[in-house]
């Protein structure tokens, strides 16, 4: 079975009406086919075009795969309450920086992957 990857990808270009032609010029990509595959969750676009799909969209990059972090919200707070490690409210934050960003979606990447590998 090939993995799928959930995402919110399509959406997030269809509500600032890009068409995929437009996106794959930002990208430097020539054909739309590999924009198609990730968005219908065949494939996984890298870093590099993850950053460039969040500022085309004008979206933070974990957004782009929402539906798992909310799936697997529940290990989340298993591994924070294990850690002792206190939720953080939205308004709490501060501005994060590229590595830190990097690192919450590489997170985020391998608990989908570990979460489709379980699920399948």
């Amino acid at each position: 079975m090939t993995p799928s990857y959930p995402n919110n990808l399509r959406k997030f270009r269809t509500r600032r009406k890009l068409t995929q032609q437009d996106v794959i010029v930002e990208l430097g990509h020539k054909t739309v086919s590999r924009l198609s595959a990730w968005e219908q969750g065949h494939a996984v676009p890298s870093l590099e075009h993850l950053f460039t799909l969040s500022h085309l969209y004008k979206v933070r990059v974990e957004e782009l795969y929402g539906p798992y972090k909310r799936k697997l919200g529940y290990m989340r707070k298993r591994q924070q309450k294990q850690e002792k490690i206190p939720l953080i409210s939205p308004s709490d934050q501060k501005e994060k920086t590229t590595e830190e960003l990097l690192d919450e979606l590489a997170e985020i990447l391998v608990e989908a992957y570990f979460y489709q590998k379980n699920n399948s």
